[in-house]
């Protein structure tokens, strides 16, 4: 009883390659190894050409023996509690400060297949996120370093990570209102 978990299947580039998986998906055979259990459960993961430079898609054929299940990138809040529950408090929440206010610089493909800089998804913030806690736990004087803005701006791209810098250099403070 198990399952094989294959990633970024929709990335293999070589056809021969990928003549192979008929066998081990419809079959249930590799080769000379002999069968699959049924009790083994095979399960495919890959993106979609739109989303991925390195995807492509597969025959129809090949699409014919699988069942699509197709899966949205995470809300600004599913994206939190994933971060509470993997990392606990070992993460900078300020970045998810951040995101419910600006939730559209969550996820934003670059404009071009191939790029030298990066980009915001729910991978880069937490990168980011956690980068934050283990820079900034220590001396929190850090922040006004450039090494902090150039990892936050590696993370994020130019555009969100220095809206996220700019974000994170302001004092928030809260106001209370005295009656006198």
């Amino acid at each position: 009883v198990g399952t094989w978990f294959i990633d970024e299947f929709t990335n293999i580039q070589r056809k021969e390659q990928r003549t192979m998986w008929y066998s081990i998906i419809q079959e249930r055979e590799i080769g000379f190894y002999g069968r699959i259990s049924p009790k083994i459960k095979i399960v495919l993961a890959g993106n979609a050409p739109e989303h991925s430079a390195d995807a492509q898609e597969i025959s129809s054929s090949l699409a014919n023996r699988v069942n699509f299940i197709e899966v949205s990138p995470p809300t600004v809040d599913e994206w939190g509690k994933w971060m509470h529950k993997t990392y606990g408090d070992k993460w900078d929440t300020r970045t998810l400060a951040y995101l419910h206010l600006f939730p559209q610089d969550l996820f934003k493909m670059p404009d071009r297949e191939e790029v030298l800089h990066n980009y915001p998804t729910p991978r880069s913030w937490t990168l980011t996120a956690t980068m934050m806690y283990e820079e900034l736990v220590v001396d929190k004087e850090k922040l006004d370093s450039e090494w902090v803005r150039e990892r936050i701006v590696g993370y994020l791209g130019g555009e969100v990570g220095g809206k996220f810098y700019s974000f994170l250099k302001v004092k928030v403070f809260t106001l209370s209102l005295i009656h006198i």
